[in-house]
């Protein structure tokens, strides 16, 4: 693409008189495209463009999808072995200038930006600063990540409420998301949920063959039980206690099996970390990295996730895991959980580094007198917390809140729905 194409792509048709809402985002997993469709179709009095920052994501090339309204300012794969120190931030000021431009040729009455550590973001909050157009903060930050210390920290406490005045409003994720916004001075009424989300139905209507073809993709015994680990494979993830928790409890649970999901740069030590007796009876097992409809597959396959990070900003796989009926076993760092395990009913949050109470936590769930009531009760809390947590109705609520929608709009289907006039 070339430097000034970026700046003539549309977010819709050209006659369509509704004002713009734009999102600038390096991101498009599918959780993210699910939303982003969610938003097109759901707040239907402003017309949605989405400005893709990134070829890729991790794993994932992030697609130009219609239905987000993708606008792609960077559509071409980066070089082999990637851009590091000053071409990466070369690249990242090209990113930024085309993001610029885009908004000054669009003028759109909303900007959000998920995130405000990458250039593209900051362009686009400076640029809604400088036009008098409101920028919304999107970030996943949890109080429980917030561990800088000294000078660091100090710059954190002298910088950060300074930044974030800079945006007129904050959409959080969760409770451990709203604490530590909290403690950089925004205000409770400037903050508004918005939880990550999978597609539900994706995985809570997948067809009984499919399930069944993954069972024998990957060797999965319709007569044992399972254990699910999802996530990459490096040290913050903590998949090491996981699997010396399960060699402890292995003996005593001889019907169940653990299905480690993901990759990363601790593949190989990890599995040869595994106890060889487990090992050769195929009772820990190593996929790789799968895609959605895979991973949704082994989910309804299973019984239970455990996910002992040491930190995990929100953890959509926690979401999934719910959703298709697992009980869930995580550490206290983990910040879907605080929404999404109530303690000893569906799961438990333990600890982090406490490898004897997650080796108890997994006795404990897998007791075969307990664990389908577990597993009910995941579907339970997850229909609860979503019935007064809906990200599209958070999103409304901060759009009302910075004058991108009229107060009296109730909702697509609302009569009367008009939203503010494109300046």
């Amino acid at each position: 693409m070339s430097d000034t194409s970026a700046t003539s792509a549309k977010s819709g048709p050209i006659d369509d008189p509704r004002p713009v809402y734009a999102v600038i985002t390096g991101h498009m997993p599918p959780y993210r495209v699910h939303f982003q469709r969610r938003i097109a179709k759901e707040i239907p009095e402003l017309r949605l463009a989405t400005l893709v920052t990134k070829y890729r994501t991790n794993q994932w090339v992030n697609p130009c999808d219609p239905g987000s309204n993708a606008v792609m300012l960077d559509p071409d794969p980066p070089p082999e072995g990637g851009r590091t120190g000053l071409a990466l931030l070369r690249h990242e000021l090209l990113i930024a200038r085309r993001v610029w431009r885009w908004l000054e040729g669009h003028r759109p009455v909303a900007v959000f930006c998920s995130g405000y550590d990458e250039l593209p973001n900051i362009y686009g909050m400076r640029w809604a600063r400088r036009r008098g157009v409101p920028a919304i903060l999107g970030a996943d930050s949890n109080i429980h990540g917030d561990w800088s210390t000294g000078l660091r920290r100090l710059a954190k406490r002298t910088l950060k409420p300074r930044v974030l005045r800079w945006y007129r409003a904050v959409c959080v994720q969760g409770i451990c998301g709203r604490q530590y916004f909290s403690r950089y001075g925004v205000p409770d009424e400037r903050m508004f949920e918005l939880p990550y989300e999978p597609d539900y139905s994706l995985i809570q209507n997948m067809p009984e063959a499919e399930i069944a073809a993954a069972r024998q993709r990957f060797g999965l015994s319709a007569d044992r039980r399972r254990l699910v680990c999802c996530a990459r494979l490096v040290t913050v993830k903590r998949v090491d206690l996981v699997i010396a928790a399960f060699a402890a409890i292995a003996g005593d649970r001889p019907d169940w099996d653990l299905i480690i999901v993901g990759d990363g740069e601790l593949r190989a030590e990890l599995e040869r970390s595994v106890p060889p007796a487990l090992r050769d009876a195929g009772r820990v097992r190593f996929v790789g990295f799968l895609d959605q409809a895979a991973t949704s597959a082994i989910y309804r396959a299973s019984d239970v996730l455990v996910l002992y990070s040491d930190y995990e900003p929100w953890a959509l796989v926690v979401n999934e895991a719910a959703a298709a009926g697992l009980a869930l076993v995580t550490s206290d760092r983990v910040g879907a959980a605080y929404e999404l395990v109530e303690q000893g009913v569906n799961g438990f949050m333990i600890p982090a580094r406490r490898p004897d109470l997650l080796q108890t936590a997994l006795r404990d769930v897998t007791d075969p007198s307990r664990l389908e009531a577990f597993k009910r009760a995941s579907l339970a809390q997850l229909s609860k917390w979503r019935s007064r947590c809906d990200p599209i109705a958070g999103l409304r609520k901060a759009l009302r809140y910075v004058g991108a929608l009229s107060e009296t709009a109730p909702g697509p289907s609302g009569a009367g729905d008009r939203s503010r006039s494109a300046r």
